[in-house]
């Protein structure tokens, strides 16, 4: 009886040692596509992930992918920008740079306003992640940055739901 009660012992020490040292996801923030049919905005595009990169780096412990490999992936990877291509480019370019979550979107402009896009993808499945998907729009193109701090909130609740992203403090 000693013994199974040692041996559920040992088997609740192992699991929760493992859970205790858990390795947060690897997320890449890509730049934002521009959508606007306007090239006077193309800088926006990086913009919106170095707010988004700053925003995700300061809500929890996470592992950022540093913009610079991703910007070398990209350079290693067709950049073809058919929208039927655009999540086989993440996906080749998540593995490639070594990411579990790429973090993307675009900026448009509808009926006078900017409207910023955001959405979490699962490099290991190919896939959007159901539920990460946000929008925020605002009127003004200085007006871009507190969209994106919106974005980046939303953003990080749900890689912190999925967990990519833990509570500072917590490892």
């Amino acid at each position: 009886m000693k013994r199974i009660a040692l041996l559920f012992a040992l088997v609740a020490l192992t699991v929760a040692s493992g859970c205790a040292s858990v390795t947060p996801a690897r997320v890449a923030v890509i730049d934002f596509e521009n959508l606007t049919a306007d090239t006077e905005y193309d800088h926006v595009e990086g913009a919106i992930a170095e707010y988004l990169t700053t925003h995700l780096a300061n809500s929890g412990v996470i592992r950022l992918c540093d913009r610079q490999d991703i910007y070398n992936g990209f350079a290693m990877i067709d950049l073809a920008k058919s929208e039927k291509e655009r999540y086989a480019r993440w996906r080749r370019l998540g593995k490639k740079i070594g990411a579990d979550y790429l973090v993307g979107g675009s900026i448009s402009r509808l009926e006078g306003n900017f409207i910023l896009t955001g959405r979490v993808f699962n490099v290991r499945r190919g896939e959007i992640i159901p539920g990460s998907a946000a929008t925020e729009a605002c009127k003004q193109e200085y007006e871009i940055y507190y969209s994106a701090q919106k974005l980046g909130s939303f953003l990080a609740t749900q890689l912190h739901t999925i967990g990519a992203l833990q509570e500072p403090g917590v490892e």
